[in-house]
């Protein structure tokens, strides 16, 4: 950001530390300053290029039916790098179903789901062996059972101003 450059040149002049390139070092003059930031500049339209360039590759992905990766696969689910997509991996989805039946039909709460599955030893979706309410809350909630995968999802929350002073202390 040529701002935040500018800004940062500014702190680190006034503390006598001097900004060096080893590639075109600076003149500390009118044209060599110009120079500089005309650089900045560039640098930040260039940036701002790049991320413009990759979100519209990720919707390319998104639009052809593919998977964008963020680390996060669903249990029950691989990601094949090479196709972009998931494939349901038959061993866990089996315990997806499972637990879905347990609520839907059994009536069973997340602390007796966790319990039963920590019982038969059943292996975690990030490894470990003690199954938890919230790891069966946010399976139970994950849209991608219901068959939707969100990508660049976000949610605009409005909090109501406070009038100046009130809440100080």
């Amino acid at each position: 950001d040529l701002a935040d450059l500018l800004m940062m040149d500014r702190e680190l002049t006034q503390l006598g530390v001097a900004l060096e390139f080893v590639r075109d070092p600076r003149e500390h003059t009118p044209q060599g300053n110009l120079f500089f930031q005309v650089k900045g500049a560039f640098a930040a339209y260039e940036h701002s290029m790049i991320v413009e360039r990759m979100r519209k590759g990720k919707m390319h992905y998104i639009a052809s039916g593919r998977v964008i990766n963020n680390s996060h696969i669903p249990y029950g689910y691989r990601y094949d790098p090479d196709n972009r997509n998931l494939y349901i991996q038959e061993d866990e989805a089996a315990i997806v179903r499972e637990i879905f039946e347990w609520v839907g039909e059994g009536g069973h709460s997340m602390l007796s789901i966790a319990n039963r599955l920590t019982a038969r030893g059943v292996p975690l979706p990030q490894g470990g062996k003690l199954w938890r309410e919230s790891t069966i809350s946010d399976l139970l909630h994950n849209e991608v059972y219901k068959g939707t995968w969100t990508y660049n999802k976000r949610r605009m929350v409005r909090r109501p101003r406070k009038p100046a002073g009130e809440g100080m202390p």
